[in-house]
């Protein structure tokens, strides 16, 4: 699970453009980040498409404006993540 805050500190500490590469509008919904079954998109292999289908896990933002959708891979954040968390627990109280 990879909870919100943290999605966005990441696409904050990356320099993620705030604007709608689309219309400029500044505006996003977040889709859904913590459950298993997050936006995913399906790799084509060489064999063509296979079930269960090989897939790409996505965190998703959409301009509350007019509705463009920005994809960001999962597992790249979910490894950043476990960092963040790592980091934050090695803290020493009062630290």
């Amino acid at each position: 699970m990879l909870p919100r805050d943290l999605v966005l500190k990441f696409l904050n500490d990356r320099g993620v453009g705030a604007a709608c590469g689309v219309c400029g509008h500044r505006e996003w919904f977040l889709g859904d980040t913590e459950s298993e079954f997050a936006a995913q998109v399906p790799i084509l292999l060489e064999k063509g498409l296979q079930f269960p289908t090989p897939h790409l896990p996505l965190i998703y933002i959409v301009c509350r404006n007019c509705a463009h959708v920005r994809f960001f891979a999962k597992g790249l954040i979910d490894e950043w993540a476990k960092g963040q968390l790592l980091t934050v627990s090695e803290v020493p109280n009062g630290g």
